[in-house]
This record gives structure tokens, C-alpha cells and sequence, in this order.
């Protein structure tokens, strides 16, 4: 079982059973891990507690950040909190279940009562998700961060590079040399589109980089599970 948060940000706890693997798959042997792990795990009986470090690895960013975040964020109210964002964060969840409802041939009503949602924990939820992004810009403008030009470019195009299967289709014939979309194109598209997530996702590293910086969190303290 694996619990993560939904496209809503609601946490959700999924559940897969594995009953049969069509293929061929490796046998975990000693060869196999030494093979995958290029030599830096050599035994088969030690290759979960290798694998297990290397996820760890992998995630210590966002855990970290996410620990930083908590600790920064932990009692802080805003003052105020605009209607319209908290708005926008419950039309997004009412658009992502009704959505999910139209795909799965059931009500939106049966959807908001398997994930355990009605309607004032919608608003809940959205008002915290408002709030924290209150918190976040007034950390952003404490610290005095500015993303220059060149960062956003940058963040762009490998967003643009990472979602180019994704987007390409609303681009439209045209936005590439000889009617083929390029990444560029899609990134013009993603910049007039979708420029403030990105904009916000140049924030957040810099926020990140600045609170890892001047915050002093030891491995121990953040949860690795």
C-alpha cells in the first residue's frame, strides 16, 4: 500500500495486489543485483536495505523541503485569505472528481463519499490549501527572492523538454519549423498557458535552497519509510 496525494491534494492510500506478472522477469540473485546496481550492491540478501537507500536518495529533496516547510509553516496564520483563491482550489477539486466520476460511470456523489469528502471538507481543505499559499509568498517576500529571467527560461524549457508528448497537441500545427511542433513551441505555449505554475515551481526551489541554507534539520529528524 502506498498513500499520496491525489491531482485534489487530498492523501489517498492505494492498494494494488499483484496476482501474476506476464514475461520474463530477473530472478534476484547475487549476479542480478551486482548487474543493476553496477557493482555497488554485490549480495541478493542485501539489495532491499541497497534499493531502500537509493529511493531514500532519490527523495531527500522533496522530504527534506517538506520537513523544512512544516517546521516554517508550523502555527503560522494569514491574516486574511482571499475568497477567490479559495475558490480556485475548490473548483479544482469539484473539477478533478467530477471528472474521475464521468470516467468511472458513477456519481460524483459516490466519489466524494469513497474518498470521504462532502462538501464543507472540500472547503476545509481548500481554505488550508489557500492559506499555505499565503504563508509561502510571505516567506517568498521575507527572504527577498526574485526569479531573474534566465531562471524561468531555463525552468521552461526542461518543462517544456519533460512534457512535450503531453502538450503538443494543444500547440496546434504551426508553432514549429515546417509545421512540426518543437519544444520551443511548446514552451511559447506553456509560457502564455501555464506560466504562472511555472513562475510559482521557480519560487518553490528558491524558497527551498534558501531555507536549506539558513535551517538547520538533521536526517534523524525527518521520517524515511
Amino acid at each position: 500500500a502506498v498513500t499520496v496525494k491525489n491531482e485534489a491534494g487530498v492523501l489517498t492510500t492505494y492498494t494494488v495486489t499483484v496476482s501474476y506478472i506476464k514475461g520474463e522477469y530477473a530472478e534476484l540473485t547475487d549476479a542480478f543485483v551486482t548487474k543493476y546496481s553496477g557493482g555497488a550492491c554485490t549480495k541478493a540478501a542485501e539489495f532491499f536495505a541497497y534499493y531502500k537507500e537509493q529511493l531514500w536518495n532519490e527523495q531527500y529533496y522533496e522530504i527534506v523541503y517538506d520537513a523544512l516547510w512544516e517546521a516554517c509553516a508550523q502555527g503560522c496564520k494569514a491574516d486574511v485569505v482571499p475568497d477567490e483563491a479559495v475558490s480556485y482550489y475548490l473548483r479544482s477539486m469539484e473539477d478533478y472528481y467530477r471528472r474521475m466520476a464521468r470516467a468511472n460511470g458513477v456519481s460524483y456523489e459516490a466519489v466524494l463519499a469513497a474518498f470521504d469528502l462532502d462538501e464543507i471538507k472540500m472547503m476545509n481543505l481548500s481554505y488550508g490549501y489557500a492559506e499555505k499559499d499565503m504563508i509561502f509568498y510571505a516567506l517568498v517576500k521575507d527572504a527577498g527572492l526574485q526569479v531573474s529571467e534566465e531562471q524561468y527560461q531555463k525552468a521552461l524549457t526542461e518543462y517544456a523538454t519533460k512534457y512535450y508528448d503531453t502538450y503538443k497537441s494543444g500547440v496546434g500545427k504551426g508553432s514549429g519549423q515546417g509545421g512540426k511542433v518543437t519544444v520551443e513551441g511548446v514552451a511559447r505555449y506553456l509560457d502564455a498557458e501555464q506560466g504562472n505554475i511555472i513562475m510559482e515551481q521557480c519560487f518553490d526551489e528558491l524558497l527551498y535552497d534558501y531555507l536549506y541554507e539558513n535551517n538547520k534539520i538533521m536526517m534523524g529528524d525527518v521520517p524515511m519509510n
